[in-house]
């Protein structure tokens, strides 16, 4: 075997250089231009007791995709194909990012898990919820900078919508609210829940049913003994979720905010 410098390997562009001398290991063997490591040294530690995979012709209809990791990095892609298998034997591309095996990666993380980017469980509802939740809390002020920026370069837009849902909000009340009920009664809730706002010096409270006005399997009433004030937080939190769902069993809203 010709002994070469590292500097000589680089410069006739050689992946791998032969000095002669043992590495710390004891071992006498080529080492990579790339990172000056032994070779046998890496293959010790990367195939450890396993049987290196023999080179394998790539089929015909394979050919086409073959594309090394540094073409793959040129050129943008995410993954690159060889033809030749990793070190469990699988014949699949490869992340241009790690080097990875794409079918390893696959079957390292179960497919029930949210770490497994291709688990089915990542597209159904429930996911979505607690996504969307933990990502709300973790950027709340982004979100508030946004909504806000939204409304003021939008601020026509941002009005229809307001007046549409109000309107339509005014429609669902009158629908829930029952002939005989006692609108004397709602106006104490409403004036404590202004009171509460004007002290705090900001919306900070609103007035929430408790039983939502359309929740998924009953629809709560407009009437005094069905509404409560709460944070403005906990009332957007809180949605079209029954009192049993939101706050658990055996919760009664306070007395002097439902009478």
């Amino acid at each position: 075997m010709e002994i070469i410098t590292r500097k000589e390997a680089k410069e006739k562009g050689l992946t791998q250089y032969f000095t002669g001398k043992p590495c710390k290991h004891g071992h006498i063997s080529e080492k990579t231009v790339s990172g000056g490591n032994c070779v046998e040294c890496y293959n010790a530690r990367y195939w450890g007791d396993r049987e290196r995979p023999k080179k394998h012709s790539v089929p015909k209809h394979l050919q086409q995709y073959l594309i090394t990791r540094k073409e793959a990095r040129q050129i943008g892609q995410t993954t690159y194909f060889t033809g030749q298998p990793c070190k469990r034997g699988h014949i699949a591309a490869k992340w241009t990012s790690s080097a990875q095996c794409v079918v390893c990666e696959k079957e390292k993380n179960a497919p029930h898990t949210c770490c497994n980017k291709y688990a089915p469980f990542r597209s159904t509802a429930e996911y979505r919820e607690v996504y969307q939740k933990k990502y709300a809390e973790k950027n709340a002020q982004k979100i508030r900078d946004r909504t806000r920026a939204y409304q003021q370069n939008n601020k026509e837009r941002y009005l229809e919508y307001q007046n549409a849902y109000q309107a339509a909000r005014r429609v669902l009340l009158r629908q829930a609210q029952p002939p005989w009920v006692n609108i004397g009664k709602l106006k104490p809730i409403y004036r404590l829940m202004r009171k509460k706002n004007k002290a705090a010096g900001q919306a900070v409270y609103h007035v929430d049913h408790i039983v939502p006005l359309q929740g998924k399997d009953v629809c709560g009433l407009h009437v005094p003994w069905n509404l409560q004030i709460i944070t403005a937080k906990e009332n957007q939190a809180k949605g079209n979720k029954m009192p049993e769902e939101f706050y658990g069993v055996g919760h009664t809203p306070p007395m002097d905010y439902a009478n």
